[in-house]
């Protein structure tokens, strides 16, 4: 799938989000099985290269590079990786935060920092900032070269929505196979013929998930995000945040108007907003009034930060020499 471009088009790609889906969807079903990842059995069932190296996420991972620039062409093309152990600014203010993720297995830290060396070695920048997380740097990147340039960001991570405008699009990598069918059936044009990969827009955005992309901090403010372990508004659940936002652009101006309005008056309001259908308003408005905290905090854990000083991603040149030679080392 290849969309015309009147501007050039830069590509940046989450390393950690799409090594992660790789590293497991290569994993043979015997090391599935295994209770510890980094045990020398579990280490055995793995893929290797001729000098016995795991690289059974990084073949993967490097299929789909090549994929995208052979179907994209773009000008720019960079990757983005997370510090291990960085000082994440969002740990510091809330502990909690991505604290139920499992710590990840030997073989795939390996793996990435193989990736991160090889990327830079063939002629693709890679980024990376121990302040933040990847997320953050390619929102910062997008911002910068969405001036001149089409942006698309790759992820499987829908925090990236946020970063959708008319200059950004995110090009999602679709692991779940019937989710990935669906798609396909419903946006033919938008999904890509070689690989999980689907394309979308503002308008595609809205349409499936019933928000904004600006709205997808607030969303995950009020409804939070098992994933991240962010806990949102206790008793608010998916279909009354959509709701809320329906009616309000923020989390600030909901608040704005509990704390203006007489709770009976607006649960009238909130009654006679068209195609709205907010049950035990009453409720609602006591429980986001319980947890303005809770929904603040939760709103900035969930949003991308978009000032991390970066370098302009300079235009793509790759040494096919060198991509050879990382090929031949993979196998």
């Amino acid at each position: 799938m290849q969309v015309p471009q009147q501007r050039p088009l830069t590509m940046l790609l989450d390393g950690n989000a799409l090594m992660n889906v790789m590293y497991r969807a290569s994993l043979p079903e015997a090391a599935k099985k295994s209770e510890n990842p980094n045990s020398p059995e579990f280490f055995d069932y793995l893929i290797k290269n001729r000098s016995g190296e795991p690289v059974n996420g990084l073949k993967l991972f490097m299929k789909y590079v090549t994929i995208l620039l052979n179907a994209w062409k773009p000008a720019k093309f960079a990757v983005a990786f997370d510090v291990p152990g960085g000082s994440d600014f969002r740990k510091k203010a809330c502990p909690e935060y991505k604290a139920t993720r499992d710590e990840k297995p030997a073989p795939l830290l390996w793996q990435i920092k193989r990736a991160e060396e090889w990327l830079q070695y063939v002629g693709i920048p890679v980024y990376m900032d121990s302040r933040c997380e990847a997320d953050d740097v390619i929102y910062s990147l997008s911002s910068k070269e969405s001036v001149a340039s089409n942006v698309i960001v790759i992820t499987t991570d829908h925090d990236y929505y946020q970063m959708v405008n008319d200059r950004v699009k995110a090009l999602m990598y679709i692991p779940n196979a019937k989710k990935w069918e669906n798609l396909k059936a419903k946006y033919p044009d938008k999904c890509m013929s070689d690989g999980h990969f689907c394309l979308t827009d503002k308008k595609m955005i809205e349409s499936e998930t019933g928000v904004k992309p600006y709205q997808i901090p607030d969303y995950k403010g009020l409804y939070g995000d098992t994933s991240d372990n962010i806990t949102g508004v206790k008793g608010i659940g998916e279909k009354t945040a959509r709701e809320l936002l329906t009616m309000y652009p923020t989390i600030d101006s909901i608040y704005e108007a509990i704390n203006k309005t007489d709770e009976d008056i607006l649960a009238m309001v909130w009654k006679a907003y068209p195609d709205v259908n907010i049950r035990g308003a009453a409720k609602v408005i006591q429980a986001l009034k319980e947890h303005e905290k809770d929904a603040k905090m939760s709103k900035w854990l969930a949003t991308a930060w978009s000032n991390v000083p970066v370098n302009a991603v300079p235009n793509l040149n790759i040494y096919m020499d060198r991509w050879t030679q990382m090929l031949d080392w993979i196998k």
